[in-house]
């Protein structure tokens, strides 16, 4: 047995704090997400190309300006010790443009109860995080460390934590030309993926 085996055999036996590997935590999708428009909310996304989605921006010929609330459960992770690593990851798909939108991703900074229309507009949220989308490269995913995040709503106490992503130039612009340009974000490539300390 090599010396760093018989070390990190000691530990685990000593009870020393230990790291479990990360836990991929998914929304619930009837209660954990929606799309968001001035007048409405759709909770657990749409039902658009054969896919249940989350849509940022303009999905059909109207000016929408949709935006994505997205909500995951921290509760396993209250009493679990402090979480080392919280990565968010997001696959999407632009749909109707080839060039560049400036997408806005930002943290809510109080604990969600019920989803509703103030989500997407109202309630305060934190500096948001850029998120550039290139139309011509096509499909991909984000991933986008949010540690940082996710601890400063456990010290909270806080058994949730909600993001806010909207197009910050179909915000601006509305949709003059009566165009689909979107980015779709499929509800089954939403997580978060946390590892935290076990005591």
């Amino acid at each position: 047995m090599s010396i760093r085996c018989f070390l990190a055999m000691s530990v685990l036996l000593a009870g020393v704090t230990t790291f479990a590997l990360p836990v991929r935590v998914v929304p619930d999708p009837e209660r954990d997400l929606a799309c968001v428009i001035a007048s409405r909310i759709d909770l657990g996304g749409l039902d658009l190309w054969g896919e249940r989605i989350l849509t940022v921006g303009q999905p059909n010929a109207c000016d929408r300006r949709d935006r994505a609330v997205i909500r995951f459960d921290l509760r396993p992770f209250l009493e679990a010790g402090k979480v080392t690593e919280a990565r968010l990851k997001l696959d999407y798909a632009p749909l109707g443009f080839s060039d560049t939108r400036r997408l806005e991703l930002s943290r809510f900074t109080t604990e969600l109860g019920e989803l509703n229309l103030y989500c997407g507009f109202l309630y305060v949220t934190e500096a948001p995080r850029e998120w550039l989308v290139d139309g011509a490269a096509g499909a991909g995913t984000l991933e986008l460390d949010m540690t940082g995040e996710v601890n400063a709503a456990l010290e909270k106490g806080c058994g949730s934590i909600a993001f806010r992503i909207r197009d910050c130039r179909a915000d601006a612009e509305g949709n003059p030309g009566s165009v689909v340009r979107v980015v779709r974000l499929p509800v089954n490539g939403i997580r978060l993926e946390v590892a935290a300390e076990e005591k």
